[in-house]
C-alpha cells in the first residue's frame, strides 16, 4: 500500500504538469524548475514516512494549505495570506495532534505537528509559483 500511494502521488504531480504544459499554461521555464524542486521535497518527504496513513495526511495538509490560503487572499494581500494559511495550518495540525492526545488509542506526536506543519508549507510554495507564473499580485 506504501508503494501504491506514493506512485499515485507520483502520477498525480506528473499529471498536473504535463497537462498544464499541454494547455500552454506555464510559459516559464522556471516555474517548470521550481514545480520540479516541490514535486521533489513532496517525493522525499513521503519516501521518510513510514505508515501510508501519515502519507495520506502529509497530502492532505498541503491540499488544506491551498484551501486556507484561497480564502484569506479573497481579502488580504500576497504577503498576509501564505503568512496567514500557513500560521492557521500550522495550527489545524497541532489542534489534530491535540484531539488524538484525547483519544485512547491514539498518541500526540511533535513530529506529526512539524509533518503538517512543513506540508502546508510544501502546499503554499507549490500556490506560489502557480501565482507566479499567473501573475497574481493582490487580494482576489
Amino acid at each position: 500500500f506504501p508503494l501504491l500511494v506514493d506512485s499515485l502521488v507520483v502520477i498525480l504531480f506528473v499529471g498536473l504538469v504535463a497537462g498544464a504544459w499541454v494547455r500552454g499554461s506555464i510559459t516559464l521555464p522556471s516555474t517548470y524548475i521550481l514545480l520540479a524542486l516541490g514535486t521533489a521535497a513532496y517525493g522525499y518527504g513521503l519516501s521518510t514516512i513510514a505508515y501510508s496513513e501519515e502519507k495520506i495526511h502529509f497530502i492532505e495538509y498541503g491540499y488544506l494549505a491551498y484551501l486556507v490560503f484561497r480564502a484569506v487572499h479573497v481579502d488580504a494581500c500576497l504577503p498576509v495570506a501564505y503568512s496567514c494559511a500557513f500560521v492557521l495550518v500550522a495550527l489545524f495540525g497541532w489542534i489534530d495532534e491535540g484531539i488524538q492526545f484525547l483519544l485512547p488509542n491514539r498518541y500526540y506526536q511533535v513530529d506529526d505537528v512539524i509533518l503538517n506543519a512543513v506540508s502546508g508549507l510544501l502546499g503554499l510554495f507549490i500556490v506560489f509559483v502557480v501565482n507566479r507564473e499567473r501573475g497574481i499580485r493582490g487580494p482576489g
